[in-house]
């Protein structure tokens, strides 16, 4: 099952259809932290800072998102699945960013 996915693409990336292209609204910090998350991984001591310093921003953008899903998910009536939805949100993220939860450690 793919919604998490589906909810990470819908919210990161199509933000508004203007000159016949789609922006991201959070577009250019992801590639950003893309970028930097790859560094990481070949040499984490030398981006560790930089990696911890993008890698908070990201993380607020993407708990405002999963709270903005689980919240409507509480509030709907089905708040027993809100903690499976979490967690499919999560593995999403974590499969595009595998340290996102190295974000700071140090």
């Amino acid at each position: 099952m793919d919604i998490g996915r589906g909810f990470f693409l819908a919210c990161f990336i199509p933000a508004h259809r203007g000159a016949g292209y789609s922006q991201g609204r959070n577009k250019e910090l992801f590639d950003q932290f893309k970028e930097i998350h790859d560094k990481y991984q070949e040499h984490p001591k030398q981006y560790q800072a930089q990696f911890n310093q993008v890698g908070e921003e990201i993380q607020k953008v993407i708990r405002k998102y999963e709270n903005k899903l689980c919240g409507h998910t509480e509030n709907s009536g089905f708040g027993k699945f809100s903690a499976n939805l979490s967690t499919l949100f999560w593995e999403q993220i974590r499969a595009l960013f595998p340290k996102i939860d190295d974000v700071g450690l140090l």
